[in-house]
């Protein structure tokens, strides 16, 4: 996804100097003798790099807004590439045949290859989008040269296949700097994320995930569940055992919940000291009600090993489902409204499961002794 943004990014720079580049070479074509057939060229050429830039401009904004759907993004930033540099590409090649703008072939052959460089730096982020835009700008050169044009010019085949394979050799290792680059940026935006006792999520992580998966459910308008859970009795428990013993039953609970929770699209993380906290996309209110009182069972079920002998722990779980999310609701209302659901469980004897009620839940088929709906 970084990578796909990263690329995005810097291609619309590179759109925009396209055009500028190519409308100075306009202006000093239309300069020229015999205006009529140049200006119909320029005029042809003129239209059809515009029109690709503000489809390459569309495409690329379009993919930063769909960067999660990760291979669909990427195939729209590399068409859309290709589309502009070939169209480019395709323009140079003329220069070399007998066409009006042949008389600017100079010219145009150095803004290829400065484009190139500049492209090919711009693109590092990926090795296969730049071999495939120094294909689309280049390739077509060696074509006309090679296949069309009456004399073949070597000196401009031997330039173009040395200076293909000079910037391809020339970007590994912008390549390899960018990659260390992210890879450090996302080990320490992991880092930054995580919880450093349990391994589980953190607040910050939390809060935005929340926030993302809130306008997912409300684009799509389908289901968004949240589980808040606290241990029953926790500071009696560091009272009596000290507080390292209760590191081990915070970190004892983290590791169950990850045993009930297997789904990729879920969120665990830990939101207060002893509070923890799941996002369950794309779940019905049914399987959250079930998947919550599983998850107060086991930790019910397992048991804690300390030196100052055996602990048992149990928890309290309050849940606020909806069945189709709109953009009426909101991240604090749906914490607001979670966190009744846990009160109402600790008030009411601990060890449970409270499910907010609404219109929806009311009709819960579930029923348990240990869940209810207020």
């Amino acid at each position: 996804m970084q990578i796909n943004r990263d690329i995005a990014d810097r291609s619309l720079t590179g759109t925009f100097i396209y055009v500028v580049v190519w409308f100075c070479i306009a202006y000093l074509l239309y300069d020229m003798s015999e205006p009529g057939e140049v200006s119909e060229w320029t005029t042809a050429v003129s239209l059809i790099i515009s029109i690709t830039a503000l489809v390459r401009v569309a495409a690329i904004l379009f993919a930063k807004r769909i960067v999660h759907h990760i291979e669909f993004s990427r195939a729209l930033l590399m068409v859309s590439m290709v589309v502009s540099s070939l169209s480019w590409g395709m323009m140079a090649a003329m220069a070399f045949l007998e066409t009006p703008i042949a008389n600017q072939k100079d010219i145009i052959f150095l803004s290829t290859a400065g484009l190139c460089g500049g492209g090919a730096l711009s693109f590092c982020a990926s090795r296969s989008f730049t071999a495939v835009f120094l294909i689309c700008m280049l390739l077509p050169i060696l074509v006309v040269e090679l296949f069309l044009s009456e004399q073949m010019d070597l000196e401009a085949i031997t330039v173009i296949c040395i200076y293909f394979a000079g910037l391809l050799s020339v970007t590994r290792h912008p390549y390899r700097e960018y990659m260390s680059s992210l890879i450090n940026y996302l080990k320490l935006e992991e880092i930054s994320n995580t919880d450093a006792l349990t391994g589980l999520k953190n607040r910050r992580y939390f809060d935005t995930k929340l926030d993302e998966e809130l306008r997912r459910a409300s684009r799509n308008h389908s289901p968004l569940n949240l589980l808040l859970i606290d241990v029953d009795h926790f500071k009696t428990v560091n009272d009596k055992f000290g507080h390292p013993v209760g590191d081990k039953c915070l970190t004892h609970l983290a590791e169950q919940l990850k045993t009930c929770v297997h789904r990729v699209s879920d969120t665990i993380a830990r939101i207060g000291g002893e509070e923890f906290a799941l996002i369950l996309p794309n779940m019905s209110a049914q399987e959250c009600a079930q998947l919550a009182e599983k998850i107060r069972q086991q930790i019910a079920s397992s048991t804690l090993k300390s030196g100052q002998g055996d602990i048992k722990l149990t928890i309290s779980v309050g849940a606020y489902c909806i069945s189709a999310v709109t953009e009426a609701i909101s991240a604090e209302s749906i914490l607001t409204k979670s966190d009744a659901a846990l009160y109402y469980a600790k008030r009411n004897g601990r060890d449970q499961v409270h499910i907010y009620g609404n219109s929806t839940l009311e009709t819960i088929p579930f029923k348990e002794k240990h869940i209810a709906s207020i």
